[in-house]
């Protein structure tokens, strides 16, 4: 029986393994001057399905909006990317359950609808296949 269930996760991951994870998106509420908006996979909003793909390897962020972000995985200033207003973001191969989201600019809010960010696991590619399967 304990062979049976441990072959049943053994399948399921390399069914993740060939086709990642849906998209999960979000859309980042208004967040004042300074403040940062945390995810956590598995319990926040957007990402209580992700548990079962964590951790995580992509991130975009588009961000229409007027003010520069700053996400910050799992709280490790090695994994900081900057966000400046206007652009898409797209960061890939990071490892991640903790997403912090901090709005750099001094004076002016967020808007509700500019920022859309996407997180996914992709599904294992050649270069992944050859690291292992490690990120």
């Amino acid at each position: 029986m304990v062979n049976e269930a441990i072959s049943a996760q053994k399948r399921r991951w390399q069914r993740v393994d060939r086709r990642g994870s849906p998209d999960y998106p979000i859309n980042l509420p208004v967040t004042a001057a300074g403040a940062t908006a945390v995810y956590e996979v598995g319990t926040s909003t957007g990402l209580v399905d992700a548990e079962k793909y964590s951790p995580l390897d992509l991130l975009e962020i588009v961000n229409n909006d007027s003010v520069d972000l700053e996400a910050k995985l799992d709280c490790d200033p090695s994994k900081t990317y900057y966000a400046p207003a206007g652009t898409v973001r797209k960061i890939t191969d990071k490892a991640y359950r903790r997403l912090d989201i901090k709005n750099l600019d001094a004076v002016t809010a967020t808007t509700l609808g500019k920022v859309r960010i996407t997180c996914c696991r992709r599904p294992l590619d050649a270069d992944k296949a050859a690291r292992g399967g490690k990120l």
